[in-house]
């Protein structure tokens, strides 16, 4: 058997060509395909809350606190509010307890086939550190609150 001698670097250039473009570039260089929706740091979080509002004005809707260690992640809001007397709702509005600004306020609609509801189905994107208390306030316009359901929906982090 004879052996054929490998001449110059062409043969080796060509085969490190092929074998670049077969096996592409690095892992590391590669763009990541997955998302780990499993972590433990990404918690779903979702609570609704029934108020009782006798007054007439602002109804006021506390949620949990954050707890430690957390942050609370704001991603929906929905609300049905009844309003007593042929009053309407004037503003809803999400903030923390204690805080005097709202962090943010929402469109209000209203139910053509039931008088004195109002609707409100918002996406937001809201944060809440640890010892926060989210709090929705509904504003009549004179009316008292006989029902509410409003829930939130998002999810803690841990930090």
């Amino acid at each position: 058997m004879r052996e054929v001698p490998i001449r110059s670097g062409v043969f080796l250039s060509a085969v490190a060509i092929v074998l670049l473009a077969v096996a592409g570039p690095a892992p590391a260089q590669r763009a990541a395909l997955t998302q780990d929706t499993d972590d433990d740091s990404r918690v779903p979080y979702q609570e609704g809350v029934f108020p009782s509002c006798p007054f007439a004005g602002d109804c006021a809707m506390l949620y949990s606190p954050v707890p430690a260690g957390k942050r609370r992640v704001i991603e929906y809001i929905s609300c049905a509010i009844f309003v007593t007397g042929g009053f309407g709702v004037q503003t809803v509005s999400l903030n923390s307890q204690g805080f005097r600004n709202a962090r943010g306020f929402f469109p209000i609609t209203t139910n053509g086939y039931a008088p004195g509801t109002f609707i409100v189905n918002s996406p937001t994107l809201l944060y809440f550190n640890a010892g926060e208390t989210p709090r929705i306030d509904a504003y009549t316009s004179g009316g008292t609150v006989s029902t509410a359901v409003c829930t939130l929906t998002g999810r803690e982090i841990t930090l």
